[in-house]
């Protein structure tokens, strides 16, 4: 099992055509996250994520819709309150 971190999921969610750096990671990302079978996500990995995905200056509509579903499963993880 691949575990993630922020800049994979980053790099796969928000295009940045100005960076040549996202131009080169961003197949690979891609390339990870469709062809991997399971993949792990830590929780510090999907709150950083929710922090970067904030901050994008133009946000897609696309990628509204993931911040949206990103926000409601943090919400939902982190303030259940059946845990112990």
């Amino acid at each position: 099992m691949i575990a993630l971190d922020t800049n994979i999921l980053a790099r796969f969610y928000v295009d940045d055509p100005g960076d040549p750096e996202a131009a080169k990671q961003r197949p690979i990302a891609r390339r990870i996250l469709m062809d991997s079978p399971s993949l792990f996500v830590p929780l510090t990995v999907t709150l950083e994520l929710e922090w970067v995905l904030l901050t994008c200056p133009k946000p897609t509509s696309a990628l509204e819709r993931q911040r949206s579903s990103l926000s409601s499963a943090v919400s939902m993880f982190c303030f259940r309150h059946d845990r112990p």
